[in-house]
């Protein structure tokens, strides 16, 4: 299911993903469509939705616009197994 980490643990989300492979979305948060519809547009702007292969034993790490702008899932694997270990610094203050 698509979803943001939210403001707790900005800047970074890293994913440490081991066993099966998966494929990760990435797809543009309805805020960051209207908030593009009122500043100046920049090439990155166009793109709604993209996707990877994230092969087993992989490190994924994501910041910036990949952050603030868009939602992540992580298809469910249909063969084998995954174990996904997720890591973020929560700023509790």
């Amino acid at each position: 299911m698509p979803h943001e980490d939210g403001p707790a643990s900005f800047p970074l989300v890293s994913i440490i993903s081991t066993g099966a492979e998966c494929r990760v979305t990435f797809e543009r948060h309805r805020e960051a469509d209207i908030l593009t519809e009122t500043q100046s547009a920049t090439q990155n702007d166009n793109v709604r939705h993209f996707d990877f292969q994230l092969e087993r034993c992989s490190l994924l790490l994501f910041t910036g616009e990949a952050y603030t702008r868009y939602l992540h899932s992580i298809d469910n694997v249909e063969v084998g197994t995954r174990i996904s270990l997720t890591i973020r610094h929560v700023d509790l203050h």
